[in-house]
């Protein structure tokens, strides 16, 4: 069992390592509050806007996010 999971572990890995991924938390500050009371959407945009034209994967860490009526503009070939 201990095995298998490794594997998982490395082949996924080894499959991000080759796409173009962006990890939000990248582009929050240091001591970023989880809980939805502080809009981080600036950031947010940017962290979507670094990836390249031929699209990618933005990974967003575990929290409630704070989005007004204005949103977010995804652009294509994105994986979130």
């Amino acid at each position: 069992m201990k095995f298998f999971l490794l594997t998982i572990l490395l082949v996924s890995s080894m499959f991000l390592s080759f796409n173009n991924v962006i990890t939000v938390s990248d582009f929050l500050l240091d001591n970023y509050v989880k809980d939805g009371t502080i809009s981080y959407q600036k950031n947010l945009q940017k962290a979507i806007d670094a990836l390249p034209g031929t699209g990618g994967t933005v990974i967003f860490p575990p929290m409630i996010y704070l989005i007004d009526e204005s949103g977010l503009k995804i652009k294509s070939n994105i994986t979130k």
